[in-house]
């Protein structure tokens, strides 16, 4: 069974793309597709990542308890899946796309031509490259009217736990093997890359701009005001 889950709101506190996650070690895997200036609607793909589970999420699962029996019948008080298998991230109402690209060697970065204005999200997710030796931290950012879903299959994910027998080992035997196919990137993508960082990398225009909104202990990243140009 696959399920879609509006993450719009919580998209910070939900989605954990960190190498480590309740001490197990985690290789996540970024899959970026295509983006040019005039897109409005982005899709990308994760897999090996955390997802963190709020109240309102649950009740989601609750909703399919069949096909999420474990997640519904556990007492864990804070709740997180290892989804393994590809998920799909799809964000509506997107403005503009920055990318760092970095490995031992250097850092490039992607940057796209938009406008910060109040009220605009910003969308992080990042993980290892699909197409080469990078690991590469994506901002997103859309208008005020947003939208992000997840989607995954309920076949793909482990419930995660530090205090379940086994946690470690489950969780790095589950995860799905990777290897990547090749290792430089397509022209398509060199091209469009320089050393320099866009402003969501700078961190003095991002400080000034952006604010981390709590709701509930559940998260997401706004501007509080507009760019001026």
């Amino acid at each position: 069974m696959n399920i879609c889950i509006d993450i719009t709101k919580e998209f910070d506190s939900v989605i954990n793309y960190d190498l480590f996650f309740d001490s197990a070690p985690m290789y996540p895997v970024i899959y970026l597709n295509h983006f040019d200036d005039t897109m409005c609607h982005y899709e990308l793909g994760l897999m090996n990542f955390g997802l963190n589970i709020s109240d309102r999420i649950e009740k989601i699962f609750l909703e399919n308890k069949r096909a999420f029996r474990d997640i519904t019948n556990c007492s864990f008080e804070y709740k997180s899946l290892l989804i393994y298998g590809r998920s799909k991230i799809v964000i509506d109402g997107v403005k503009g796309l920055e990318i760092r690209y970095s490995n031992k060697k250097e850092t490039l970065y992607y940057n796209s031509a938009y406008k910060v204005e109040k009220g605009d999200f910003d969308f992080v997710c990042g993980g290892f490259s699909s197409v080469s030796d990078y690991f590469v931290l994506a901002h997103i950012i859309a208008g005020h009217n947003a939208k992000a879903t997840i989607s995954f299959s309920s076949e793909d994910y482990l419930l995660m736990s530090s205090d379940a027998p086994d946690f470690q080992k489950m969780a790095s035997k589950r995860q799905t093997p990777f290897k990547i196919e090749n290792r430089k990137m397509s022209n398509t993508i060199t091209n469009r890359l320089s050393k320099t960082p866009g402003k969501m990398f700078d961190i003095d225009f991002y400080s000034k701009h952006f604010r981390t909104n709590f709701d509930g202990g559940f998260n997401t990243t706004m501007a509080i005001d507009s760019e001026m140009i």
